[in-house]
């Protein structure tokens, strides 16, 4: 073994001597290996710093690991992270998923979840799969911006598929993210066989995201309403809450019997009567008796009555129903700055519709004191979520340094987006 070891030495040493970089940083490597009766902490740091003078960018990751790991003695974590720091900033692909880890941890620099977020998020665009637990985690949590309950389980599904994470923890953030009740965008449907397995073995939630795969689309080959509904039905059994207001849904379809339309409202009326009743039950039953659906007779105090209990229940589109009609007083008293916080509590859950306005309050000062530089934030992120109305705001202030620094780079990039037949909206930002 030694022999083999030293014929390995005596192939690198001739390689690197010849100053080449890659040479240098793989004798390292070599120095570094966990089995190797040669191994010498010290010699492999002398190495990387060669190699990362000549050019070699994977050095700066390997030097932060010995000063992380404590591999000459002490553990030094701001010199290990400001290593780590460098080679990501050099474009070394290895050092995204281990700064985010940095950042999230803490380790070396102070907590940051959303440069976490970020450097994770670059290592999992070219699948790097040590990144894939932290970003479900963070994105279920909501550690670093609203929770997005779609995005992490797609991560968490990924980190367990590449036995990432750790099993019980990954399990029980996947019970949890199957439980919410969100919209099933379709980069998910490839999962469906593995949300059968989970469904049928371990996860009675996973019924919540099976059911809208199967009735997503009637081209979609998957679809299946009646597969659908036994799924929900069996989910209801197992006391997935959730499922009550989904089945109802499907009863309320546009196809529904008077017998149907029935079933939809006792199961909205039984999603919304529970001990945590469900948010979307009771915006459902808002939606009905406000308009007089499924048979009942138009009830607007009722319906607040269930649009005031939906928002309580954090349901995104209730609180901003609520906005809209405090702002206005439509059925309730007028009230700017409840329709300002309503708005930002929306916003800040993540309700990209609630952006823009959420800005214009800020701009105009209604409901709040004037804030441009918060006016700007709220437009911004409208604009990076695709609302048109806020690309010519946003621009402008880019432009002027509104609320923010001047920034003509940027500034062009948002023209560029405005819509031809709309050059510069009514009423936008700062106009």
């Amino acid at each position: 073994m030694e022999d083999e070891y030293a014929s390995r030495l005596s192939q690198l040493r001739a390689w690197a001597r010849a100053g080449d970089a890659t040479a240098q940083y793989r004798l390292g490597e070599f120095f570094l290996e966990k089995e190797n009766p040669l191994r010498d902490p010290r010699q492999a740091l002398k190495l990387f710093r060669r190699s990362l003078a000549g050019g070699c960018v994977h050095a700066s990751l390997a030097i932060g690991q010995i000063y992380l790991q404590g591999l000459l003695g002490k553990r030094s974590p701001a010199k290990g992270f400001q290593y780590v720091l460098k080679g990501a900033k050099a474009f070394d692909p290895k050092a995204f998923a281990p700064l985010g880890r940095l950042y999230w941890k803490g380790i070396g620099a102070r907590e940051n979840p959303r440069e976490a977020f970020l450097w994770f998020s670059r290592a999992a665009e070219i699948h790097d799969s040590d990144a894939y637990y932290p970003l479900g985690k963070m994105c279920l949590l909501g550690e670093a911006g609203p929770p997005d309950p779609a995005s992490a389980l797609t991560w968490l599904l990924k980190a367990r598929d590449a036995d990432k994470g750790p099993p019980a923890e990954t399990n029980r953030f996947l019970s949890r993210a199957y439980a919410y009740d969100f919209e099933v965008p379709e980069s998910l449907d490839a999962y469906l066989p593995r949300m059968w397995e989970d469904m049928t073995w371990t996860f009675p939630e996973a019924a919540l995201p099976i059911a809208q795969i199967l009735l997503r689309d009637k081209n979609n080959p998957r679809f299946n309403p009646q597969k659908a509904k036994r799924v929900l039905k069996a989910a209801i059994k197992n006391s997935v809450t959730p499922a009550i207001r989904r089945l109802a849904d499907f009863y309320a379809g546009p196809h529904a019997s008077p017998k149907d339309r029935g079933k939809a409202l006792a199961l909205y009326k039984r999603g919304a009567s529970l001990p945590s009743p469900c948010a979307q039950a009771s915006f459902a039953l808002y939606r009905i008796y406000s308009k007089g659906e499924l048979g009942v007779k138009p009830d607007p105090k009722l319906a607040l009555q269930h649009l005031q209990v939906a928002a309580q229940r954090r349901c995104l589109e209730a609180i901003f129903l609520l906005a809209t009609l405090r702002d206005k007083g439509e059925g309730v008293r007028k009230s700017p700055r409840a329709a300002f916080q309503c708005l930002k509590t929306a916003a800040e859950l993540g309700h990209v519709p609630a952006y823009f306005p959420l800005g214009e309050k800020y701009r105009r000062g209604q409901g709040t004191k004037e804030n441009l530089k918060m006016a700007f934030f709220w437009t911004l992120k409208a604009a990076e979520s695709g609302d048109e109305r806020a690309y010519a705001p946003t621009a402008r202030a880019l432009w002027e340094g509104l609320g923010t620094e001047a920034n003509p780079a940027e500034a062009r990039r948002f023209e560029e987006k405005i819509p031809v037949e709309n050059p510069r909206p009514a009423g936008g930002l700062f106009s």
